[in-house]
């Protein structure tokens, strides 16, 4: 996926503030999308809304020795909208493994690649935007779909910031009563708010789930070149293949089972699953395939996306403040009732 000019692909989420551990929440402790930005902005303003990530994406340590400035993911703006009742985070991320950008001229086959300089590195900017009003208990929010950005980093990172921001904040602390060698201890523990989402559902893959059954998944990946029978330059690829085939599951449990399967394939280096829905009325199926490397790619298929086009203005892949006119499209989709 690369970011487009005129074009943008937006996930809707359901945003639940709760405290980390979980336990904490038996001790009467609650959070709230107020304090949760509000640790956010002080973090920001002391520069330091930031996170530092390795390879795929896993978050280091502060002191980690393999910590590099140029491969982070932080806070680049937040915006209040009082008026429109939404909170917009802009996520930058930067990642130094990234491919610099190639220029073609097809008039001369000239192609010219434009490197970083000093200090900088391959960057991307996605645009979050929830609304601070309760709807069933969660706030709406939209996360702007953008490479090298994930919701999975985007979440870890937020979280990570705030148990930061509050590891030495003995205001966050709660009472658990332990037995110590048969005596009765008072241990105070800490915790943290945090954020949750809840992604809503895709709607066309719920009514096939519930109208059909997802009877087999296809994985596949490319194999070493054909050595048989054969003249080499005649064969354009060699693909390996793994069908799995499905008892009947309900359709709460398949996101559960699909998941695990796809968490083996990235480790197999499959590069793409296919989805195989049979029994759809009309005796129709469904086949979609996704690319297994996509660090989002169940939430291409199970998550209601909106694809935003007609913007007025080219955008760009990284923004240093939030662009006004992304932002408010997706600040008109967290208030219109009937997108949710």
């Amino acid at each position: 996926m690369v970011a487009l000019k005129f074009e943008r692909r937006v996930f809707l989420w359901l945003m639940k503030p709760k405290v980390a551990p979980f336990d904490a929440a038996e001790h009467g402790k609650t959070a709230s999308l107020d304090e949760i930005v509000s640790i956010l902005e002080a973090e920001f303003s002391g520069q330091k809304a930031r996170a530092y990530l390795f390879g795929g994406g896993r978050i280091l340590e502060d002191d980690d020795l393999d910590r590099d400035e140029k491969n982070q993911i932080y806070i680049a703006d937040i915006r209040r909208d009082k008026s429109n009742s939404t909170i917009t985070l802009l996520i930058n991320r930067g990642d130094p493994d990234a491919v610099a950008p190639a220029f073609l001229n097809a008039s001369n086959n000239s192609v010219r690649v434009e490197r970083p300089k000093g200090s900088e590195t391959p960057g991307w900017s996605a645009h979050l935007v929830i609304s601070t009003d309760l709807h069933g208990g969660a706030h709406r929010a939209c996360f702007e779909q953008m490479p090298r950005v994930s919701s999975r980093i985007v979440l870890s990172a937020l979280d990570r910031i705030i148990s930061r921001a509050l590891a030495q904040n003995p205001t966050y602390k709660y009472d658990v009563v332990v037995n110590e060698k048969g005596k009765k201890k008072i241990v105070h523990k800490p915790y943290r708010p945090t954020l949750d989402a809840a992604r809503v559902p895709s709607e066309n893959l719920i009514e096939d789930l519930e109208a059909g059954s997802l009877s087999s998944l296809t994985l596949t990946k490319k194999s070493a070149f054909y050595q048989g029978v054969g003249a080499a330059d005649s064969i354009k690829r060699q693909e390996e293949k793994i069908v799995i085939k499905l008892k009947p599951a309900e359709p709460e449990n398949i996101r559960s089972i699909v998941e695990n399967i796809i968490k083996q394939a990235k480790s197999q280096h499959f590069e793409s699953v296919t989805f195989s829905v049979d029994d759809l009325p009309g005796n129709q199926t469904s086949h979609p395939t996704i690319p297994i490397d996509d660090q989002d790619a169940m939430e291409h298929l199970y998550v209601r996306a909106k694809r935003l086009t007609e913007f007025s203005t080219i955008l760009e892949q990284c923004y240093s403040k939030p662009c006004s006119e992304i932002e408010d499209r997706m600040i008109q989709i967290v208030s219109n009732d009937s997108e949710w």
